[in-house]
């Protein structure tokens, strides 16, 4: 892949292919299907949360809810790694079940990233109880602010580029070892390109989410309130997407509204979703490539296979005709230059000798016979 200007449309064309990820089927069904059975579960608990009265009720449900939603989410990323490197689909139960397994290792990365933040409030805790030094603390105050809120953004934009550049290669197979190097890979060789390139995905994404949003929620508001002038009555409330609390006459009614509403944000969300997560595979796989391209190497899938190559190419090729020194024949016999020898004995011959003296073999090429008149 040839080297491309900083600022040329063929370096962000990765966030151009996000809008394929609505093409995947695979993907958007598993999303889809993954994120309305979640909105189903979360309106569930809550109104059995509500008719029981029992908060822990809900928080019970909603964590079973956050963690069926995060394994569909790296569901659908694997399904969106394989298109993206052309490889076969997988079974929905194999990615389910890898999902799984992605999002352990994914969730093992966000507590390392959290506590990476961690540290950095304790340090900045024992800076500012420096702060209360007499006639010290607030020129060390002064100095302090600036440097500690640059210093959270920045830790904060590093770890949220981090985190998203992360996640496709764990759904590309990598170990978390694995995938931190090639984390410290990209970040050594195309770390403006990939931070340009998220941000304008994330311009991309905010876009279609607001314009969505916006006809999404004068529906809400329009469906809500025919909904509330035919079944009002003050005993139930059906919670809009805009916000507001519309009265129902039951609340199993206001319950199965509820669920209704959140399947609309559902399908809102998972369809954004397969989009931005498109959007990051592709973007680490163009990392990817032009790293290995730039540096003469192959990328970790290819790596196996160009060992093996070398193997074999480096091992003699057992079928290869070997030269071999073969004494001419009487029939054909072999021009002979000055201070040769002959091939029959290895007598010394002369170049116009046309016989050796030493066994009589015939030297040179035969003369063609004359032809005689009758």
């Amino acid at each position: 892949m040839t080297d491309l200007p900083m600022f040329s449309a063929g370096r962000y064309a990765a966030v151009v292919r996000a809008l394929e990820g609505v093409r995947n089927r695979q993907a958007l069904t598993v999303m889809l299907a993954g994120f309305l059975l979640v909105a189903i579960l979360i309106g569930l608990g809550s109104g059995l949360a509500a008719w029981a009265g029992s908060p822990l009720l809900a928080v019970v449900v909603n964590l079973l809810a956050a963690i069926l939603a995060a394994s569909i989410v790296n569901a659908a990323g694997l399904a969106l790694m394989d298109a993206a490197r052309d490889q076969s689909e997988r079974g929905f139960i194999q990615l389910i079940a890898r999902g799984g397994s992605c999002f352990a290792r994914f969730l093992a990365i966000v507590v390392l990233a959290l506590v990476s933040f961690g540290l950095y409030l304790l340090l900045a805790a024992a800076l500012l109880w420096l702060c209360k030094l007499p006639f010290l603390g607030p020129v060390l105050l002064t100095i302090l602010v600036p440097a500690l809120v640059l210093g959270a953004a920045l830790l904060l934009l590093v770890l949220t580029v981090a985190v998203s550049m992360l996640a496709p290669s764990l759904w590309a197979g990598n170990s978390i070892r694995a995938a931190v190097r090639e984390l410290l890979d990209i970040a050594g060789h195309r770390p403006l390109e990939v931070l340009v390139s998220m941000i304008l995905l994330g311009i991309l994404i905010g876009l279609i989410g607001s314009v969505a949003s916006l006809f999404i929620l004068a529906g809400s508001t329009t469906v809500g309130g025919l909904a509330a002038g035919i079944l009002a009555a003050p005993m139930g409330e059906l919670g809009g997407l805009d916000g507001s609390a519309l009265p129902i006459p039951n609340p199993a009614l206001a319950v199965a509204g509820s669920i209704g509403f959140m399947l609309v944000f559902a399908l809102l969300s998972g369809v954004l979703g397969v989009i931005q997560m498109n959007g990051l595979c592709h973007i680490y796989l163009q990392a990817r490539e032009a790293i290995a391209t730039a540096g003469g190497g192959a990328t970790p899938d290819d790596q196996p296979k160009r060992r093996r190559v070398q193997v074999v190419a480096a091992a003699p090729d057992p079928w290869e005709e070997l030269p071999t020194t073969q004494a001419p024949s009487s029939a054909e016999p072999a021009a002979v230059a000055s201070g040769d020898h002959c091939p029959a004995c290895a007598a010394v011959i002369g170049a116009e000798d046309r016989f050796c003296g030493e066994c009589g073999q015939r030297l040179g090429a035969a003369e063609p016979p004359t032809e005689t008149g009758t």
